[in-house]
């Protein structure tokens, strides 16, 4: 009878055991990071910082021309006959004048290039 009880409470101990291993087991797991693709106009506005010193022309719907240069993380903006303004990347695909009048956002064509510009400006600018 002793024999019986020793090998019950081995086999008992044993079926006990187990889960609690298993759950030491799953601790061990290693962490995972999700990592995923910018949105459209981020990854538009990353191709056009790409484009250093690379005056790129734009035929806007006013009739005007728009020149854009990149320097770094800033473009600068040339519109018709207008100076200048630069415009830094918000970091959301847009592009933003210091004093926030000037908003410049690009778009991926048919083609996979930046060329669909949208900007937003004064309205006595044109």
């Amino acid at each position: 009878m002793n024999h019986f009880t020793t090998t019950l409470s081995l086999a008992l101990l044993v079926a006990v055991a187990t889960p609690a291993l298993a759950v030491a087991d799953s601790s061990r797991i290693t962490p995972q990071v999700e990592v995923t693709t910018p949105r459209a106009a981020v990854q538009a506005a990353q191709a056009v910082l790409a484009a250093h010193d690379i005056d790129n022309v734009y035929e806007m719907s006013s009739g005007r021309r728009m020149a854009v240069t990149a320097y770094g993380e800033t473009l600068q903006v040339r519109y018709g006959r207008r100076g200048a303004v630069n415009v830094k990347h918000d970091g959301n695909g847009n592009f933003v004048s210091r004093d926030g009048r000037f908003n410049l956002k690009f778009a991926i064509d048919e083609r996979g290039q930046p060329e669909v510009v949208t900007l937003t400006m004064p309205a006595s600018w044109l």
